[in-house]
């Protein structure tokens, strides 16, 4: 069966959690050597690699790498017999919700699975959901928002040049964040006590 024939199946829920994540590590690197074949990266296995997207003891960065890697091994054949809306925009809205607010790694390589998925997996309506996600994480403390602004305007652009609608709501969604938080940001300042500054 070859390596990856044995590492495959060290994906499943069953196998400890520590089993599951080093299998995925290790299937990136060999997905992405030189000595890579389209063998290793089979339709049969693309459940075990879309899976890692939803576990949550892979990180995000790690599961959308072996996607990514999976999908640039395996070609179009991999996908064949993909039903998006349950084996593929599910488990990335998973991963989107999991890895925004915390993982930069994750934001920096959710475009390239959008661009590796066949295009008519990108169904209008599904983009919004990730862009959902996105703003979600743009919004909480803490988060890469810098790499979460990127992957959004990414999105945008990748369901354009697909031919897939994304409602104008969407796109002065950003515009509107931002002046929502500048607003705040005017209003606490100007309600701040008037002894904020010392005298001099």
């Amino acid at each position: 069966r070859g390596v990856t024939g044995v590492l495959w199946p060290r994906l499943a829920s069953k196998q400890p959690a520590p089993i599951r994540r080093a299998a995925a590590e290790c299937l990136v690197r060999l997905l992405q050597s030189p000595a890579r074949t389209e063998d290793w990266a089979k339709a049969s296995n693309r459940a075990a690699a879309l899976n890692t997207l939803a576990d949550e003891s892979i990180p995000t960065s790690i599961a959308a790498a072996l996607v990514g890697a999976f999908a640039a091994a395996g070609g179009d054949p991999c996908w064949e017999g993909l039903s998006a809306p349950k084996a593929f925009w599910p488990h990335l809205l998973a991963a989107t919700k999991r890895g925004a607010p915390r993982e930069a790694p994750f934001l920096e390589r959710l475009p390239s699975l959008l661009r590796a998925v066949p295009a008519d997996a990108l169904q209008p309506g599904r983009c919004e959901t990730v862009l959902s996600a996105l703003l979600v994480a743009i919004a909480a403390p803490r988060s890469p928002a810098a790499e979460a602004w990127h992957a959004y305007f990414e999105v945008v652009l990748i369901a354009d040049r697909a031919g897939v609608p994304i409602e104008s709501a969407w796109r002065w969604a950003p515009v509107e964040l931002y002046l929502g938080t500048q607003a705040t940001t005017s209003a606490a300042a100007s309600d701040g006590p008037e002894d904020s500054v010392p005298a001099g």
